[in-house]
């Protein structure tokens, strides 16, 4: 019966870029370069559990361990008296949390919400949490708070290597303990305040996500300031029937000793490795312009390309540090906006051009090769996947008149960065 509240706060994630998506046609959006955030959340979370004994065939018996120890349960959910945010309360979100009470740790999560009208279940569970770590409550699987330091955090200074190789750090003061972790699955530092005598972390903050233990007299003030609202329990759903079949992370996310000894080949095809086994990096605009220097169509726009996306790369990474409103930040969003509208240019007369000589006959298909009226040719199979891409669509005529060269076009606009981080791109 106990309840406590916490507040909760989401990043937008967008692609790694600081470039906001933009149309080849028409006006162009101005793109934004600050963090986004989603309007505060307001978890009601409850103990439905205590001391819960499972019985010999409950479905629950699994999670207690050889110990035969008991079971603690949370349920956590959005009041409407408490929330305002009307695509939230559409999705009505519960998640039950199941505690292995002897190791105190996360050992079933569930989560029932609405998508488009129909209520929809995921279950996760762990087949051992004897272990420091824990993919549960070390990742966020659920929009309600779950993260808790890995087993072995004290109220005291420590630096421990947990058995899968990843860190914990806690750091003590008077009464409060924060701890420091990486999260399992979503990669990342998290960082997390224990009080002493209170129900959960007091604060939890990481890349994507921001929470915070509400105090009851704020809940009461909230509650205040709608006299006409009265708070209604959530609905009670069948958490264990959705444990019955729950994903299991360990299996999930850990190779068994059959496959690591040998009992799984990632090999391809001999002459088929850069296609099946690319990183398609963004830095070299990889997907139109191709792999291992090969040529393709597009190669003939990039060096018009590379210097306006290159400055462009340069003045986001510069707008990220300026406060908005100053006039070096107008001036250099000015000119990234100007740089924008001269790629556009560049890239619609490019690809225009190349399908006006399809239409025309100019740029034709000969055995296997793409041949054009002034000399130049490439070899159909060593085109980029994009080039390809296009060329298909071209000839299906799926786009009904659109012109399919849009398609490498998009992602130069969009995605190219030749002066960004080499590690952004498309996994293969």
């Amino acid at each position: 019966g106990e309840t406590f509240h916490l507040a909760a706060a989401y990043r937008h994630v967008n692609v790694k870029a600081s470039t906001a998506n933009v149309s080849l046609i028409g006006d162009s959006p101005a793109p934004d370069f600050t963090e986004s955030w989603s309007d505060t959340v307001l978890w009601t979370y409850q103990v439905v559990e205590q001391d819960l004994d499972p019985e010999d065939g409950d479905t629950l018996q699994r999670f207690v361990g050889d110990s035969k120890g008991t079971l603690t349960v949370l349920k956590a959910s959005i009041d409407p008296t408490l929330n305002d945010d009307e695509e939230v309360l559409e999705a009505d979100p519960v998640v039950y949390l199941v505690f292995r009470e002897d190791r105190d740790r996360l050992a079933g999560l569930v989560t029932f919400v609405n998508v488009d009208g129909t209520r929809q279940e995921i279950a996760y569970s762990l087949g051992n949490t004897d272990t420091s770590y824990n993919a549960l409550s070390q990742s966020q699987l659920t929009m309600a708070p779950a993260f808790l330091a890995p087993f072995g955090a004290r109220w005291s200074d420590v630096q421990l290597t947990l058995e899968n190789g990843s860190l914990l750090e806690t750091v003590s003061g008077d009464g409060y303990t924060d701890a420091l972790f990486e999260d399992e699955l979503g990669g990342g530092l998290v960082a997390t305040r224990y009080e002493d005598g209170q129900p959960w972390p007091t604060w939890t903050v990481t890349d994507n996500l921001e929470a915070r233990l509400v105090s009851e007299s704020e809940v009461a003030r909230l509650r205040e300031a709608r006299p006409w609202a009265l708070p209604t329990p959530p609905e009670d759903f069948d958490y264990k029937a959705a444990l019955a079949t729950s994903i299991d992370l360990d299996d999930a996310v850990t190779l068994d000793g059959e496959t690591m000894d040998g009992g799984w080949d990632a090999g391809v095809y001999d002459g088929y490795e850069p296609w099946a086994g690319s990183w398609w990096r963004q830095s070299e605009g990889a997907l139109v312009f191709g792999y291992d220097d090969r040529s393709t169509l597009s190669d003939r726009i990039k060096g018009d390309v590379d210097p306006i996306k290159t400055e462009m790369d340069e003045l986001s990474s510069a707008l990220r540090e300026l406060e908005q409103g100053t006039t070096e930040h107008d001036e250099k969003s000015a000119r990234y906006g100007e740089l924008q509208d001269e790629l556009v240019t560049t890239l619609v007369g490019f690809y225009d051009g190349v399908q006006a000589d399809l239409d025309g006959g100019a740029l034709r298909i000969e055995g296997t090769s793409l041949v054009h009226d002034e000399g130049w040719s490439y070899d159909l199979d060593e085109l980029s996947p994009l080039d390809k891409m296009a060329l298909y669509e071209h000839f299906s005529g799926n786009l009904e008149g659109n012109n399919a060269w849009y398609l490498p076009a998009w992602e130069l606009l969009n995605h190219y960065s030749p002066a960004g981080g080499s590690w952004w791109g498309h996994c293969n």
